[in-house]
C-alpha cells in the first residue's frame, strides 16, 4: 500500500470535537488552536452541518478575515478596537482573560444595541494556544 497525501488549505487544520456539536462557522478551540468549525458532517439536529461531537473534523484557522459571532457569554461589555477572549469552557466571547480562556482577537464592531453580536478581527496563530491555568 502506498501512501496518500490529501492537498489541505493552509489555513485548516484537522482537530477532534471533544465538547458538543459545533455546526459550520461556530468558533471553537481544540487542540491548542482557535477556528471556526470548517467541515459538513451530520450533526444530531435536522439539516445542521459542522463537527459532531467527538469527530475529527476541519477548523479554519486562517486570520485575513473578519468573523461575526453571536457566541458572546452574557453580562460582557465589549468596546471596540479592545481586545476579546474565547472562553474554551463554555465556547463563548468574554471581555476577560478568565481560566480557560485564551486571546482570540480584536472586536471591530459591536452589533445591536445589546451586544448581541460581534465582528472580530482573529490574532493570527504560529501555534497552539495555552488557555490560562486555573
Amino acid at each position: 500500500m502506498s501512501n496518500t497525501i490529501e492537498q489541505l488549505s493552509v489555513n485548516q487544520i484537522p482537530v477532534t470535537n471533544s465538547g458538543a456539536d459545533s455546526r459550520f462557522g461556530d468558533l471553537i478551540f481544540e487542540e491548542g488552536f482557535l477556528g471556526t468549525a470548517a467541515d459538513f458532517q451530520d450533526l444530531t439536529a435536522a439539516d445542521t452541518k459542522g463537527i459532531a461531537a467527538d469527530a475529527v473534523g476541519m477548523i479554519d484557522i486562517s486570520d485575513d478575515r473578519i468573523i461575526s459571532t453571536q457566541q458572546i457569554k452574557a453580562a460582557q461589555t465589549f468596546t471596540v478596537q479592545t481586545l476579546c477572549y474565547f472562553d474554551s469552557a463554555t465556547r463563548t466571547i468574554t471581555d476577560s482573560n478568565d481560566t480557560d480562556c485564551v486571546v482570540c482577537g480584536y472586536i471591530t464592531e459591536k452589533i445591536g444595541g445589546t451586544e448581541t453580536a460581534l465582528k472580530i478581527k482573529l490574532l493570527p496563530q504560529s501555534g497552539a494556544l495555552v488557555p490560562t491555568p486555573a
